[in-house]
């Protein structure tokens, strides 16, 4: 159980949270960003100061916003992830889901479809769903100090 973190801040920072909690880090719970960022403030749920966001993703560029809006756009929207082979879509898909079952308790599992292309892609999704699954209950929390 636990909540997914993402930090923005100075380099010592970084390193001394990504050692001191590894196992977080390890399991992308805690994802800290080297950042020169003055500004402060935090997101919680996808919702903050947009102007700091869009900050944040211009000044660092290992920050994939783009991936943070999917994982956090309205549960309304459909969404088609089309991307290279390792560049991360099973995981942003994973978080969405997670994101989606936080935000709403009451939605079921089987009322979500992800759709792969190879038993193989299909076999990796269930296995990396089912260990996300069962070591987070999903949140979100952006901090930048």
């Amino acid at each position: 159980m636990g909540t997914k973190v993402l930090w923005f801040g100075k380099e010592e920072e970084v390193a001394l949270l990504k050692d001191k909690y590894s196992e977080f880090a390890k399991a992308f719970l805690l994802q800290a960003y080297v950042a020169q960022i003055t500004e402060q403030g935090i997101f919680v749920y996808g919702e903050g100061d947009q102007m700091l966001f869009e900050k944040i993703a211009e000044d660092c560029p290992m920050f994939n916003s783009a991936k943070y809006q999917v994982e956090h756009c309205k549960e309304s929207e459909h969404i088609v992830v089309q991307a290279s082979a390792g560049t991360g879509k099973t995981t942003v898909m994973i978080d969405r889901i997670m994101f989606l079952l936080h935000m709403h308790p009451e939605l079921w599992l089987s009322k979500i479809f992800m759709i792969t292309f190879t038993n193989d892609a299909g076999h990796n999704n269930f296995q990396r769903w089912k260990y996300f699954y069962q070591s987070t209950v999903y949140r979100t929390l952006i901090m930048i100090v």
